[in-house]
């Protein structure tokens, strides 16, 4: 999903931020390390977040599917003036993998709302 965004969108005003967080017993900070060498790009930054407050500070601002209280396999799409204050900001739009609903990712659906927002900044394409 992210080689298709970064590969398909070629705005330098775009910039993905991967937080990468133990929400399975396996995942650790190594497997998190070996990942973000297969996405490696200039207008992407890889975090590790042991802690996985980020996933439930994100989890206040958006719905998630029933039966989820934590934020991971969330994609959201923020605007240039978007800013983290206390909590994070509610996001332009967001998909998700937790479940089969009307926010399921999408590739293109998932591009067009970046699109969108790079549009609305009065950003290079």
């Amino acid at each position: 999903m992210l080689n298709d965004v970064l590969g398909q969108i070629k705005s330098r005003d775009l910039h993905v931020f991967v937080v990468w967080s133990p929400v399975s017993p396996i995942d650790a900070r190594q497997l998190a390390l070996d990942g973000a060498k297969a996405f490696s790009e200039p207008r992407l930054t890889h975090y590790w977040e042991s802690k996985k407050s980020v996933g439930w500070d994100f989890a206040k601002v958006v719905k998630l599917p029933e039966g989820n209280d934590y934020a991971w396999d969330v994609f959201f799409v923020y605007g240039k003036d978007a800013e983290w204050k206390a909590e994070p900001p509610v996001p332009a739009d967001w998909m998700h993998q937790l479940a089969d609903d009307e926010r399921r990712l999408d590739g293109p659906r998932l591009r067009a709302a970046i699109e969108r927002e790079l549009k609305k900044g009065g950003m290079n394409e």
